[in-house]
């Protein structure tokens, strides 16, 4: 039997290594155990905030969360960023360039569930702009979107199967600082913060749902093999 995360690494698998028998795919989400509904969520309209959690790299993102962040600062936006997860290289570097933000919390490594679902529900969009080479399907991206958090992405991996509307897709090019501030204000003049945060919800169930019906088709089949 072979499990993949999703569709898109199947068919790439069967790509390479021709047909198979019998393969399922089976998203992370089934093990995320803390789902808090949008509902929950306080959105501010003027001092939106931005987050990333993660394995803070270059690679995953953290470069240019930072660069983002001093942009708005330059911008003179009241918006506000929270980073946490630990500083996997060069942390003296990173912690004096996280210094001379005055928009920017660092909060450290988080590795508890109610600490974690305390810095989703703090923010509401979650900046993904990962370039990770090996990138498939963050955990990290997954927990943000059963909170109801607004993800924006790079279309990395399996990424853009996780997010419900193309427009948070951005592209990774010299004008993605411009792009991501765009499609924010675009959603500030919309007003539809609330409903992109239910979509976002409801994009994580679809996911779960899913998954769990071909968790149980793997178990039944397992069972039928005795």
């Amino acid at each position: 039997r072979n499990n993949f995360l999703n569709k898109k690494e199947a068919l790439n698998f069967k790509k390479i290594y021709g047909k198979l028998e019998k393969y399922y795919y089976i998203s992370n989400s089934i093990f995320i155990k803390d789902i808090k509904s949008c509902e929950e969520r306080n959105h501010l309209s003027k001092n939106l905030s931005f987050g990333l959690l993660s394995n803070l790299t270059k690679e995953k993102g953290l470069d240019k969360f930072l660069d983002f962040a001093r942009y708005s600062f330059v911008k003179n936006k009241s918006w506000k960023f929270f980073l946490a997860g630990p500083l996997m290289r060069k942390k003296k570097y990173y912690l004096e360039e996280i210094s001379k933000l005055p928009n920017l919390r660092y909060l450290g490594p988080i590795n508890n569930e109610k600490s974690k679902s305390k810095f989703y529900k703090k923010v509401d969009f979650f900046l993904f702009l990962s370039t990770y080479f090996h990138e498939s399907e963050p955990l990290v991206l997954l927990e943000a979107i059963s909170h109801g958090t607004i993800p924006i992405v790079f279309n990395r991996g399996s990424i853009s199967d996780l997010i419900f509307s193309k427009d948070l897709i951005i592209d990774n090019n010299f004008n993605y600082l411009s792009s991501i501030k765009n499609v924010v204000e675009d959603l500030i003049l919309d007003d539809n913060l609330k409903k992109l945060s239910l979509n976002s919800f409801k994009k994580f169930l679809k996911i779960r749902k899913s998954s769990q019906s071909q968790f149980n088709k793997l178990i039944e089949d397992l069972i039928s093999l005795d």
